[in-house]
């Protein structure tokens, strides 16, 4: 069973998580939530991928819709720390120019 725990601490308008594990079929419904929530609440958000080993087509499409919620401008999503899988798949799907990455 895939597991994702998530980590949150913020202040003002911003929010940063911190993700262990996969972004799957299973746990991406979690992600989503708890991002579209958060962006109801918060300005900028920060997700500090360091501890994630992998993203399904799932997954991807749960940060795609969380980056397409800064579309107005009045807030921004950052991918923090992507490890080489994952900046690998991001590059060979096009993402890498959609998403603002540290």
């Amino acid at each position: 069973m895939a597991e994702l725990k998530i980590e949150q601490w913020g202040k003002d308008n911003s929010a940063r998580f911190l993700l262990e594990g996969v972004i799957d079929t299973e746990t991406s419904p979690k992600l989503q939530k708890v991002l579209l929530a958060e962006f109801e609440k918060v300005k900028n958000i920060s997700l500090d991928m360091a501890k994630v080993s992998y993203v399904s087509s799932a997954g991807l499409r749960v940060l795609l819709l969380a980056q397409k919620q800064t579309k107005s401008g009045e807030k921004s999503l950052k991918l923090l720390h992507l490890t080489e899988a994952v900046k690998d798949l991001f590059n060979t799907v096009g993402f890498i120019r959609l998403f603002t990455i540290e």
